[in-house]
C-alpha cells in the first residue's frame, strides 16, 4: 500500500481510537443503544445479503424488526464452527464475494474444527482502534521508565501476528506501538530466558499454556530471569497455579485478553484482574444452556456470540465453545461494560461424569490445586464418564508416590467415588502443531460438551 493511502487510514484510526479510549466508561445506557444500532445495522445487512440469515428469517416467519435488541437474536437458529465450515458460503455476505476480504484461520485445537473466517478490510483496520480500550490499561500497568520493547513469543500463524502484519503494511500507527522481537514458541526455555535477560522487553505476548510451563520450568530448574513487567496471555488458559508463580514469585504482571478469530476482542482485562470487560457494542454475548437457554448471572454455561461489526463472513447467536460465568456486580474500577467473571475453558474440556455432573478442567484444577502443588505440567483425559486420567510432569524433587497418593485423593474426593482416578507420570506433555497444550481431552463421544 502506498504512503499516501497509509497515511490517511493512520489519520483515520487515530481519530477512531480516542472514541474507542473512552466506550468503556460511558453509561450503560449508552453503550446499550450503541450496541442497538449496530445489532439492527448487522441483522439487516445479514437479511439482505447473507444467504444463511435470509432463508433462516423466512423459515422462521421473522423480519428485521423482530430483531432489535441482543435478547432477540436468541430467537435465530444456535451455530456453531461445524456448521459454518461446512457451509462458510451460506454465511458470507454476497457484497464480499469478489474481494473485500482478509482470510484468518483458527487451528480448532479444542474443538477439532479449523475454521476460516473472512473479515472484511475496514473492520480488520478499526481493531487497531478498539484495542486502544485495553492498550490503555497496558499503558497503565507499565511502570514509567519500563521502555517499549515487544516480544511475542507466538507462532507466525498466530491471531495477533497475522493481524499486526496487516496493520503495519496499512498504517504509519503499528510500528508506533512498540519495537517488535519475535521468538518461536518451540524455542528453549533457556534461550528464551537469556534472550528476556540481554534485551529486557517491558512486555511479552504468549499462550497462556506456554506462560504456565515456561516460567514452571525456569522456577523448577532455579534459571536466572529477569522478568519484564507485564505478560499478556491470550488464546488459551493459564492456570490460577501457573498466574500466581508468575505474580508471586517473578513479579510479572500477568494481563489478559478475550479473543476469538470469529469475534476480534470480545473483553479484556482492567487493572484489577478480576475479570473480563465485554465490548457487547462489538460483540453481543449471553451465557446459555445446552438447548441455548440464557442462564442468569452467577450460572455456568457456554458462550454464544454475535458479532456486530464483520460483515464478511456474518455470525450471529454462534457457539463459540468457550465455558465461562457473567458476573453478578459490576466491577469497581469504573467501567461500564459487564464482565465475565470466570473464563473456565472450552466446552469440550467439559468433562461428564458417571453421576451426570458436568465440571470444567479449569474448575477441577482449582479444586485441586493444592495437591497439584509439585506439578510442572497436567492434562486430563476423560476415558469413559467414570474414568479420569492424570497425565502430570512433576518438578524436579517431587516425590512422585506421594504426589500420586495426593491427586488421587483430592480427585475422587472432588468427582465422588463413581469415577475412578488414575494417575500417569510423564517426562513431557508435548505442545499441538498450534503452540498450544490440549489441556483436556475427551477419548469416548459423549463425554465432552458440544462442540
Amino acid at each position: 500500500m502506498n504512503r499516501f493511502s497509509r497515511l490517511a487510514n493512520t489519520g483515520y484510526i487515530g481519530v477512531l481510537a480516542l472514541v474507542e479510549r473512552g466506550i468503556p466508561f460511558m453509561p450503560t445506557t449508552t453503550v446499550g443503544r450503541l450496541q442497538q444500532i449496530r445489532l439492527r445495522s448487522i441483522v439487516r445487512h445479514a437479511y439482505r445479503t447473507v444467504p444463511f440469515y435470509r432463508q433462516e428469517l423466512s423459515r422462521l416467519h421473522l423480519a428485521e424488526k423482530d430483531l432489535r435488541t441482543a435478547a432477540d437474536l436468541a430467537k435465530l437458529p444456535l451455530i456453531d464452527g461445524a456448521l459454518v465450515q461446512q457451509n462458510r458460503g451460506m454465511f458470507l455476505s454476497e457484497k464480499y464475494r469478489n474481494g473485500g476480504t482478509q482470510s484468518f484461520s483458527t487451528s480448532g485445537s479444542q474443538t477439532q474444527v479449523p475454521r476460516v473466517i473472512e473479515w472484511d478490510n475496514g473492520s480488520v483496520l478499526r481493531k487497531l482502534a478498539v484495542a486502544e480500550r485495553d492498550r490503555t490499561v497496558l499503558n497503565r500497568i507499565l511502570a514509567p521508565g519500563s521502555g517499549r520493547k515487544r516480544l511475542y513469543l507466538l507462532p507466525d500463524s498466530s491471531l495477533s501476528l497475522t493481524i499486526r502484519a496487516y496493520w503495519e503494511d496499512r498504517t504509519l500507527l503499528a510500528a508506533d506501538l512498540g519495537p517488535d522481537q519475535k521468538l518461536s514458541p518451540w524455542v528453549p526455555y533457556e534461550v528464551v530466558a537469556e534472550h528476556i535477560n540481554q534485551h529486557r522487553p517491558a512486555l511479552v505476548f504468549s499462550y497462556g499454556s506456554y506462560a504456565d510451563l515456561f516460567f514452571r520450568y525456569l522456577s523448577d530448574r532455579h534459571i536466572p530471569f529477569n522478568p519484564p513487567r507485564v505478560w499478556a496471555v491470550a488464546g488459551d488458559m493459564l492456570s490460577p497455579q501457573g498466574k500466581t508463580l508468575m505474580e508471586r514469585d517473578f513479579g510479572c504482571v500477568v494481563h489478559s485478553v478475550y479473543q476469538a478469530t470469529e469475534t476480534g476482542r470480545i473483553g479484556f482485562q482492567c487493572e484489577r484482574c478480576s475479570g473480563f470487560h465485554l465490548n457487547i457494542d462489538l460483540c453481543a454475548v449471553r451465557i446459555a444452556d445446552d438447548k441455548g437457554n440464557t442462564l442468569p448471572a452467577g450460572e455456568s454455561g457456554q458462550v454464544i456470540i454475535s458479532n456486530l461489526h464483520n460483515r464478511a463472513t456474518v455470525l450471529l447467536n454462534y457457539r463459540l465453545g468457550d465455558w465461562a460465568t457473567m458476573a453478578k456486580t459490576p466491577c469497581g474500577c469504573g467501567r461500564s461494560l459487564p464482565l465475565l467473571d470466570k473464563l473456565e475453558g472450552r466446552t469440550s474440556e467439559v468433562l461428564t461424569l458417571a453421576d451426570g455432573r458436568r465440571i470444567t478442567g479449569f474448575a477441577l484444577r482449582m479444586d485441586c490445586k493444592d495437591a497439584l502443588d509439585g506439578v510442572l505440567q497436567d492434562q486430563l483425559i476423560q476415558s469413559s464418564p467414570d474414568l479420569i486420567r492424570w497425565r502430570i510432569v512433576p518438578l524436579g524433587g517431587t516425590d512422585r508416590q506421594q504426589l500420586r497418593k495426593r491427586l488421587i485423593i483430592k480427585s475422587t474426593d472432588v468427582l465422588g467415588e463413581q469415577t475412578r482416578v488414575e494417575v500417569e507420570i510423564v517426562e513431557h506433555i508435548p505442545f499441538s502443531r498450534h503452540g498450544k497444550i490440549v489441556g483436556t481431552v475427551a477419548e469416548t463421544a459423549g463425554t465432552g460438551g458440544s462442540q
